[in-house]
């Protein structure tokens, strides 16, 4: 939009943001691949995903997401608290 980058993590962090969508758009899988990354010289989301790992698929039994900052982390699911705080059981969203 013209403006100036808050700070250094601006930029790598909106690459990341891309190249995670555009890869779940293409694949359904928002782990963008290392040699699609690294063929086009993609070194910021090449980084980011070697110090945070996978983008997790969801585990039901224990249910984590991926916490979308710099650094993203995969983290617990913390719906519960959100439920609570609405009024709503914890499986609300399930069958709506």
């Amino acid at each position: 939009m013209g403006l100036p980058a808050r700070d250094d993590d601006d930029i790598p962090f909106s690459q990341l943001i891309v190249d995670s969508w555009t890869s779940f758009a293409r694949t359904f899988d928002p782990n963008p691949d290392p040699n699609y990354l690294s063929s086009r010289g993609f070194r910021n989301t090449t980084a980011m995903l070697e110090s945070s790992g996978k983008w997790a698929p969801v585990d039901v039994q224990s249910p984590t997401l991926k916490h979308l900052m710099w650094p993203s982390k995969q983290v617990k699911f913390d719906a519960g608290q959100r439920c609570a705080l609405l009024g709503l059981p914890y499986d609300y969203y399930e069958g709506h």
